[in-house]
This record gives C-alpha cells, structure tokens and sequence, in this order.
C-alpha cells in the first residue's frame, strides 16, 4: 500500500483534554499565543522542566504542572505556518505542526511523551468532533495517540464519521479513505466487552494473551455505530496495519475504548471521547508498565 502525503502543514493539537489546560491564560490579547501541557504517557504525571521550542522564534519550560505558554508570536498577516517541539532527557522528541492566526488567540496544544523504557502507552479522555470539513478534529493518530484534523492523512489512523450525514448516529473508521488514497489502513476487531475507565485501564490482552494472527484477529474497517447521546465503554483491538506495510518493523496494536458521546452546546457539535493503549513493541499486552 503506498500512503500518499499531503503537502500543507495543517493545525495539530489537542492530544487529550486535560482539565487543567483550561488555567492557560492568554498573556497578551494583542498576539497569538500557544499553550498546554506536557505529561508522561506511561505515569499521566506532568513533566517539569520539559523545554517546547517554538523553533526558530523562542522556547519556554513547563511548569511545576506540567504548564507552558508562549505569548506575542508575531504571526504575519492573517495566518502562518509554525513548527513547535517538546523534548526532555530519556523521552522521545515531539513535533507538531501548526498554523497559528493572528489576533487574540491561543491555541491549545497537549504533549504526552513516550520513553523509551516503557513498552506500553496510554492516553485517555480524547475528544474528536463530527466531521465538518478538512480543519474538523475528527480524526485520531493511533500511534501518538492524539486527535488530529482531517486535513493531516500522514498521520490519520481512524477517523469519526455519522451515519447517512444524519448526526444521530456515529461510529470510527479506518483513516484509509478508498476514494483517494490518503491516510493509514487501521483494522479492529469486533467488541471485545464493556469497560469502566477502571477496568480498561487494568485490561491486560486481547484474546486470553495468545499470540494475535492480524490477518484473522482483526477483519473490520469500523467500529459499531452509537447513538448520541451515549455512554457505551465498548472496547475494540486494532491493528495499525498501514504504518506496518509503510515502515515495517514490529506489527503494532492496542485498544480503543468509546467512553462518551454527546453534543456539546458550546462548539454546536457531537463529540466522541476515546481511551487509547498501544503496545510499540509488538506484544499482545496493555497494562502500563
């Protein structure tokens, strides 16, 4: 499978929803801003001292929390393209890409960081909106294990999507799109039960612990369809089969659990909460390490 890519630098943020985030104030209301927090994905403990560079402009350090902000980006003209970074010892380096708008604006962006100790990763609690255009937050990337917009296919591995553009019903799907050939092929299996947050995040395997056979393991392109509103827990395994005939290397896979569903007055959308593990190294194994 050849995974085309697109060549605009599109808007990525919103990791997870932490509820701390919501303390990230605007220093300025004359420029742009970037705010968020930086925290462990094995632990889900903030991480202090984390430099985020917004490169070739200035860096800051998180806070005590986990916190950074940075303020007065001079953005040219409406809009522009930025590149921001988080790194720190022992932990892999993140970048995202951003357009920022000028103007009174923050943009929220949350960084969980993986270290190469840890085998399994988690992140809970992420929102994804119904798909409105290319810039929806309707998309997840199953491998960082944030939500990301529909305009950024080199990183989609599932995206939200109605029933009949009804608005009434929803379901994920594989961020392959058949028609014109963007994004990675994401197969699931069917639902292996229904979780609490408690009880997912203590699901260990799929399938008892045996050795998983992706071909046969995981024969779906999509989740269930669920009414809105809806508090299922259903859980899913999936396998991150595009990153593997893109990259090669290990068969990775993980669990998918949907928490919520709901509209959500403020935006004048539905919105779809998730709970993510991945296991990198291959294994049929999800307990965090």
């Amino acid at each position: 499978m050849k995974i085309k890519f697109l060549l605009v630098l599109a808007v990525i943020g919103l990791g997870v929803f932490i509820s701390s985030c919501d303390t990230i104030q605007q220093a300025s209301y004359d420029d742009t801003g970037v705010g968020g927090i930086v925290i462990d994905s094995a632990t889900r403990l903030p991480i202090m001292n984390a430099t985020i560079e917004l490169v070739g402009i200035t860096n800051t350090v998180s806070d005590s929390v986990g916190r950074f902000y940075i303020g007065n980006i001079g953005v040219p003209s409406s809009a522009g393209n930025y590149v921001l970074k988080a790194y720190y010892p022992g932990y892999d380096t993140i970048t995202r890409y951003l357009i920022l708008y000028a103007g009174d604006t923050t943009e929220t962006v949350n960084f969980v960081m993986y270290s190469g100790t840890h085998e399994v990763y988690t992140s809970y609690g992420i929102h994804i909106t119904e798909h409105v255009n290319a810039f929806s937050y309707s998309s997840l990337n199953l491998y960082d294990l944030f939500a990301i917009r529909d305009s950024t296919p080199y990183m989609r591995d599932m995206r939200m999507r109605d029933s009949a553009s009804t608005r009434t019903s929803y379901r994920l799907l594989t961020g392959w799109d058949y028609t014109n050939g963007y994004g990675y092929q994401t197969k699931l299996t069917d639902v292996v039960g229904y979780y609490s947050q408690t009880d997912f995040d203590t699901l260990s395997s799929l399938f008892g612990g045996r050795p998983l056979v992706p071909d046969s393991d995981f024969p779906y392109d999509n989740t269930s369809y669920y009414n809105v509103p809806a508090t299922p827990g259903a859980v899913y395994g999936y396998y991150l089969l595009g990153r593997y005939l893109f990259a090669g290397g290990v068969r990775m896979y993980g669990l998918l659990r949907i928490s919520d569903i709901y509209y959500d007055t403020s935006l004048g959308l539905n919105v779809m909460v998730v709970d993510l593990k991945i296991n990198r190294a291959g294994n049929n194994y999800f307990r965090r390490n």
